[in-house]
This record gives C-alpha cells, structure tokens and sequence, in this order.
C-alpha cells in the first residue's frame, strides 16, 4: 500500500510474494458535513537488479497522494519516489536500508472562506479585509526520508520484522503565513518504529 512506503521506505521493493506491486485508492468522507474530504493515491513498487547481485536486489518505487479537504478546498499533493535495497544475510535474515525523496505541495481557496473581521453584526461581507495574514495560497517543498528494516525467519513458523523510519530529515518549511522570528513553521523530523511477529 501507498503507507507502507511513505511510512518506511526500506519497504520499497520488499514484496515476498511477488516481483512488483501496483495499486490505487481513493476514499470520501464527511461528505454530508460541511467539511468533505477526499483522498487518492496511486503507488507502485519492484524488484530490480536480482540478477546483479547474487544475495539481494533492489527496490524502486514511487507514490501520488491527494487529499482535498474543507470549505476553503485545501490541497495536498505528494510525489515521492523510493529506492531501496535489501540483502540477504544467510538463510534467515534480510536487512533492508532505503530513502525517499519526494515534492509536496498544499494550496486553498481563500476567497471560500469567512472571517470574523468580515461579519458586520448582520452578515459576512466578503468584500471586507479579512484581517488575516496570508502571505501565499500555494506552496511547495522538497521531503527526504529514509528507513532500515530487519526481518528474521529461522523456521517456517516463525517470522520477526521490526524497522525504523526518519522522516522530514530536510525540516522542509511548511506555511502560508509569514514566519515569525520565534517560530519557522518547520515540520520536525518524526521517527517511526515497528515490530511484529
């Protein structure tokens, strides 16, 4: 799925049962509220090079995610591509070490909204200063992230696979206001780790 390669991109090419992978989804919800949100996606993953390493092969992958959401339209538009490799370590272990780099970018409609500023005690006027301090309604950045899984499987009823992902290493700024001096609207990295048996 789109999530088990944005989540770790060392999952990039790590299909056990077949040599690719492709797929879509797309899902509504809240469509009777007056905030509906709608999310697509589209991914697909492969093993590449078996044939150039005698114990391990590559994985090349990649992942469009959509999500438009709200009154004011906001949409967020990700394009990631992921490599990754994996290496066979005897006959019951495979580690796998990958990264992804990908483009995001988010925009919104404001002219859909209302503010307090524009209510004038009987209604919104939409003509009025919003008194809001947009300074763009679209952006974009660059996002890298990389990941390292293990997987041990000594017999064929036992099989152990843990991981650990690093993810917005770039710190990439994300905002359509101004950045104040105290505060740079930066994503921090986020660290996600996993095990399951």
């Amino acid at each position: 799925s789109p999530i088990s390669l944005t989540t770790n991109p060392a999952n990039t090419g790590f299909i056990p049962d077949a040599d690719y992978r492709i797929g879509a989804h797309y899902r509504s919800q809240w469509s009777s509220v007056p905030v509906p949100f709608k999310t697509m996606s589209i991914y697909g993953d492969a093993q590449v090079f078996r044939d150039r390493f005698e114990t391990g092969w590559i994985g090349l992958g990649g992942v469009i995610l959509r999500d438009v959401a709200g009154s004011g339209n906001l949409t967020s538009t990700k394009i990631y591509g992921s490599a990754a490799y994996h290496q066979m370590l005897g006959n019951t272990g495979l580690l796998s070490a990958g990264f992804n780099v990908g483009v995001s970018n988010k925009h919104v409609d404001i002219t859909r909204f209302t503010f307090d500023n524009q209510w004038n005690g009987k209604f919104f006027d939409v003509q009025a200063p919003s008194g809001e301090n947009f300074a763009q309604t679209n952006i974009s950045y660059l996002d890298v992230q990389l990941g390292l899984n293990y997987a041990w499987f000594p017999t064929d009823n036992i099989y152990l696979h843990a991981g650990l992902s690093a993810q917005h290493l770039n710190k990439p700024r994300e905002t359509f206001f101004n950045s104040s001096p105290t505060y740079n609207n930066r994503l921090s990295p986020r660290y996600i780790a996993f095990a399951d048996a």
